[in-house]
């Protein structure tokens, strides 16, 4: 199983966490926003914990990132 951590919790990255979540190889351990509400309403569903960047980058347990930030 793989420790990952989703940089970004908007339309896109709900998405993407859903399908993290589902997964049996991926554990959604992180999610990284700067928007609150986006990001709890995501722990919620998922059970990753709201962290900020350099945390999650600096856990030797992270295998890889989603980055569903947006394009603007």
């Amino acid at each position: 199983m793989f420790n990952v951590a989703l940089f970004g919790a908007g339309r896109i990255g709900q998405i993407h966490a859903r399908n993290a979540a589902a997964s049996s190889d991926l554990h959604l351990k992180y999610i990284v926003d700067p928007n609150a509400k986006a990001a709890d309403s995501l722990v919620c569903r998922t059970g990753a914990v709201v962290v900020d960047a350099d945390a999650a980058l600096r856990d030797a347990a992270i295998s890889g990132v989603i980055i569903a930030s947006t394009h603007a």
